[in-house]
C-alpha cells in the first residue's frame, strides 16, 4: 500500500510509480490532473505529523503549479526563514548552507504559465517580492535573479534596489568594522 506522499508525489500521471519527485513535480505542467493532487498536497503541508521533507516537497509542488496556498506558504515563510520547519534540510553541497529557497525560487519561476491559467499571476508576483525580501540573508544560488521574468523585475525593482541597497550598507559597516580591529589589534 502506498503512503499518502508516495500517492501524491511518487506516482507520476500515469499511474507508475517513481523515485524522482521532480518527474512528478515538473509533470504537472503537462498534466491537468495535477489538479487532482492539489487538495491531498494542501493537506500534507498542513499536516504537522508529516515529515519536513515531504511537506517542504508538497510546498515546492504547490507553487510550481501556480497554486494560491503555495506562494502563501513561501510568503509568510519568508517573514522568518531560519524557522522554517525544513530549513537546513536541503543543503547546497558546494557551500554548505540551506537551499530550499532557491528551489521554491525556482518552482515559482516555472509557474508563471500555470499562474496565469489559474489566475494567481498577482500571488506569484507578491512571492518573489517576499523571496527578493530576503535575498541578502538567504542563499539562492542563481535561482533567484537569474529566474525573475521581465515582469517581475518591472514589479519588484523598488525591493531589488532595497535589498541591494541594505546589503551594501551591511557589508560595508562589516568591512569597516573589520578594518577597526585590525587597526587596533596592530597598534
Amino acid at each position: 500500500m502506498l503512503t499518502r506522499f508516495e500517492e501524491l508525489l511518487g506516482t507520476d500521471f500515469a499511474g507508475r510509480p517513481t523515485g524522482d519527485v521532480d518527474d512528478v513535480i515538473y509533470g504537472g505542467y503537462d498534466h491537468a490532473e495535477h489538479r487532482e493532487r492539489v487538495p491531498g498536497l494542501v493537506s500534507l503541508l498542513g499536516d504537522a505529523s508529516a515529515a519536513d521533507r515531504e511537506r517542504y516537497l508538497a510546498c515546492l509542488a504547490l507553487a510550481a503549479w501556480g497554486e494560491p496556498v503555495g506562494y502563501e506558504t513561501v510568503r509568510q515563510l519568508s517573514l522568518d526563514p531560519r524557522n522554517a520547519l525544513w530549513y537546513d534540510l536541503f543543503i547546497d553541497r558546494k557551500f554548505s548552507v540551506d537551499s530550499s529557497y532557491g528551489h521554491l525560487s525556482a518552482a515559482a519561476a516555472d509557474s508563471q504559465e500555470l499562474a496565469e491559467e489559474k489566475g494567481s499571476s498577482a500571488l506569484r508576483v507578491e512571492t518573489f517580492r517576499s523571496l527578493i525580501r530576503m535575498a541578502d540573508r538567504e542563499y539562492f544560488e542563481e535561482k533567484l535573479g537569474d529566474y525573475l521574468d521581465e515582469g517581475v523585475v518591472r514589479a519588484c525593482l523598488p525591493d531589488i534596489r532595497d535589498v541591494i541597497r541594505v546589503s551594501v550598507v551591511t557589508r560595508s559597516h562589516s568591512v569597516r568594522a573589520s578594518s577597526h580591529r585590525r587597526a587596533r589589534a596592530v597598534a
